[in-house]
């Protein structure tokens, strides 16, 4: 009850600012709220009608979603057919100092949480199959293993590609960035490709 309690209301949560973002609306929370009970009501609906109808919704969005999916490996995988992928940082852990394993930990699982929500609640859905001693056990492993398969592959591909974000180098003193005055202007030379406009000039 509580996995799907919060599984429902996050993922209207993010439909609704979603949605919002998309449409570039000047929504505040009011707003992003009546969305996401909207969405929710519309679930609610497609639920009460049937079975066969919650079917095919579902069956629809997870085609979009492993669409979107699919994307990311397939560009992915042409950057790393060129060569441009790095896939030592799949192994490269760099935390803030204000950040540690607890956190990791904690992030990953509750991210694990809602990729694998849904499966537990298909063993209600197992009698309406007509062999369910047979069939179900297969399918289940198989949605798990395609599932597990497919986000493993996004999280390697999205590290490997994507560089990771560092912040750039602090400015060091004037003296160390300025060697000499320019020959046409009053304004100093940079060392470090700096437009020294961009800084006071020290007097």
């Amino acid at each position: 009850m509580c996995s799907g309690i919060t599984s429902a209301s996050a993922a209207s949560r993010a439909f609704a600012a979603n949605l919002v973002t998309g449409f570039g609306l000047d929504a505040g929370d009011e707003l992003v709220l009546l969305i996401a009970l909207g969405f929710m009501c519309l679930v609610m609906l497609v639920n009460l009608r049937g079975v066969a109808e919650s079917l095919k919704v579902n069956v629809l969005l997870t085609v979009v979603e492993l669409s979107g999916l699919l994307l990311v490996i397939l560009i992915s995988g042409w950057f790393i057919a060129g060569g441009d992928a790095d896939f030592s940082r799949t192994v490269a852990f760099e935390t803030a100092s204000d950040k540690g394993v607890f956190l990791a930990v904690s992030t990953a699982t509750s991210l694990a949480f809602f990729a694998m929500v849904g499966f537990e609640d298909s063993v209600n859905m197992a009698e309406e199959t007509k062999d369910p001693a047979r069939i179900f056990p297969r399918m289940m492993f198989t949605g798990l293993g395609i599932t597990g398969l497919i986000y493993v592959l996004v999280s390697i591909c999205a590290v490997a590609v994507c560089p990771s974000v560092t912040s750039p180098p602090a400015r060091p003193p004037w003296p160390q960035w300025c060697r000499q005055p320019h020959p046409t202007s009053r304004s100093l030379t940079c060392c470090r490709s700096y437009p020294c406009s961009r800084w006071p000039t020290p007097r």
